[in-house]
Formats: structure tokens, sequence, C-alpha cells
């Protein structure tokens, strides 16, 4: 301790070599220059991660199953695939029924898949040439070689339905499906039958249709005022005349014309919908008639819907489609 400390008490300050504040001041500045480099890598891989993040959700966005049937599972791809061309064949239906429609019709669609298996239907790479074919009005292969035509076709479509080629490959697939077994049911169904004939003419509203048959009842040609009152085009062009089997008249129609006899018009309106009402009068019971074609397919019709609505109670449906999908989607499709 120096003299000065031992008067005062107070230590004299140290006095600091040049060179050693040098060295600290040159360390400070390469800590700093470490932690900006460190701090720049961390932002470059950010950003690099973020965009194979982006390619990667662009190429795999669609990725995550939105609906299963049974086995047969639907990608949200899938789905925002069909999506354009849904809405494109169903103008003016808003959106968010749209949307509920369409994973209807997969569903309907999947299930017609199984029942067609079941009937010993499958859709293979031959069926599903055959099938593009004829959607195509050309063939696939033109003189032992693959025809550039059909494939000018087929990328055509692809534009105009905004698919991706296995989509639009499995959308031809699942209406292939459909044709056949429709036709293999038709096949099944009885040769004839019973053949009910009445007539009617349909009108909007209550009142126009008790003013119907108040003309009716005081001599007008039924015939006549279905030419030109009725609602029904196809009707109007056969005086109103109506023949089908019973199983395909509408269940209203039907309840009433069973407690008519032949020749006897129906003592009140019938209310079909909410904006349509019925006259009818019960011309003719044939009992035993050959079907016609569209007799025929209209029961096979019948017959599959009955089919697919039994299939619904026993085969597992499992939806999956968020919000969040519903955003993907509309990012990724043409629809506005």
């Amino acid at each position: 301790m120096t003299r000065r400390d031992r008067t005062t008490g107070l230590s004299t300050e140290s006095r600091a070599d040049p060179s050693q504040n040098k060295g600290n001041f040159f360390r400070s500045l390469q800590t700093g220059q470490y932690a900006v480099i460190a701090l720049t890598l961390v932002l470059l891989l950010f950003v690099i991660g973020f965009f194979v993040y982006r390619i990667y959700e662009k190429d795999n966005w669609g990725e995550k199953t939105i609906l299963e049937v049974g086995d047969e599972a639907f990608s949200l791809r899938y789905y925002a695939d069909r999506f354009f061309y849904y809405a494109q064949s169903n103008p003016g239906i808003g959106v968010p029924i749209l949307q509920e429609s369409l994973l209807f019709t997969l569903e309907n669609e999947a299930l017609i898949k199984i029942l067609a298996a079941e009937k010993g239907i499958v859709i293979d790479e031959d069926l599903l040439d055959k099938a593009l074919e004829t959607f195509f009005g050309i063939p696939k292969n033109r003189l032992g070689k693959s025809n550039p035509d059909f494939e000018a076709y087929l990328e055509m479509q692809l534009g105009i339905t905004g698919m991706q080629r296995s989509s639009f490959e499995r959308f031809i697939a699942a209406g292939e499906a459909e044709k056949l077994l429709l036709s293999k049911l038709k096949s099944e169904m009885p040769a004839g039958g019973e053949l009910l004939t009445f007539r009617s003419i349909l009108v909007a509203t209550e009142l126009d249709a008790s003013d119907v048959l108040i003309r009716i009842k005081k001599g007008e040609n039924m015939g006549s005022i279905a030419q030109t009152d009725s609602l029904d085009r196809i009707g109007r062009q056969n005086d109103g005349l109506t023949t089908k089997p019973p199983s395909l008249i509408y269940e209203k129609l039907l309840s009433v014309l069973e407690n008519l006899e032949i020749g006897d018009i129906a003592s009140h309106p019938i209310q079909l919908e909410e904006n349509l009402w019925a006259v009818i009068r019960f011309e003719e019971l044939l009992t035993v008639q050959a079907y016609s074609e569209e007799h025929l397919n209209d029961l096979a019709l019948q017959n599959l819907d009955d089919l697919v609505k039994n299939a619904r109670a026993r085969v597992m449906i499992k939806r999956n489609l968020s919000s969040e999908d519903i955003a993907v989607v509309e990012d990724h499709t043409r629809v506005e």
C-alpha cells in the first residue's frame, strides 16, 4: 500500500494496459460478428425451410383422406379435382351446397362400386380404356400404335374439367361402374307386368287445380285442357296421358288411383309439391303387358336407388372434411 493509501484509506485506481484494452475491444467485436453470422444463418435456414415447405405443401397438400366408404378412400386432392367440374355441371348452386352435395355424390359412387363388385363387375384397365374410347368417340390405339388424337382429346378434357389424369380416369371409371351395374339390373328385370294408365293436369296452385276440376265436371275435354294448361310438358304432348308400372308412379298419385274405378276422376286436387297440384283420372289397367325400354330403364334405376339406400345402412362411411380443408380446396381450384 502506498503512502497515499495509508493516509486516505483509498486505493489508487489501477491503470489498465492500453494493449489489454485493445485486445478486449477486438474480442468484443469478434463476438458480435459471430452473433450476427449466427443470426444470419438462422434466418437463412428459416427462409430455406419455408420455401422447401411451400414446395412440399404445393406437391402434397391434398394427401389427407377426407372420406372413407368401406375400403374406398378419397383424398382432399381428388375432392378438389372433382369440385371444379362439379360446380361447372351445377351452375347457379351456392358453394356450401355444392361442397355437401359433392361429398354425397362421392359416397354414392363408392357404394355403387361396392354393389357392382358384388355383381362381379370390376372396372379394370381394359374396361376403363373402352369407357374412355366411348367418351371421346375415338380408339386409344390405331394400327397397333398409340393414337395421338386420343391423347389430344384426353388433354383437352383435363383442361375442361380441371382434373389430373388419375382423377379424370377415376371419375370415368365410376360412371362406367354405374352404367354396367344398371345394365345388369335391367337384365334381371321381368320382361313385363301390370301397367296403369291415367290422365293428369299439373298446375301451380290449389285454386288453379280446383278451377280445372270444375271445367272438367262441366264437360270440357280433359285432354284439351292438358294440352293448353298443364305444366307437364311431356304429358301435354300426349293429352296428359301416362302409362307406367305402378311402382314408377308418384306415391301420392298412386294412393289416389288405387281407390278409383276406371273412368273416375279424383274428387279433389292432389298436392305433389309446394307449388305443384294435380287433377287426375284413372283411364285403364293392363295386367299383363310387355315393358318398354323406357320402363325397364326406369325400373333398373329405381332398383339401383333402393340398393344404394340399403348399402348406406351396412357400409361404414366416415367423413373428415374440415373448414380448413374447404379453404385449401378453394385456394387450389378455379371456383370463385
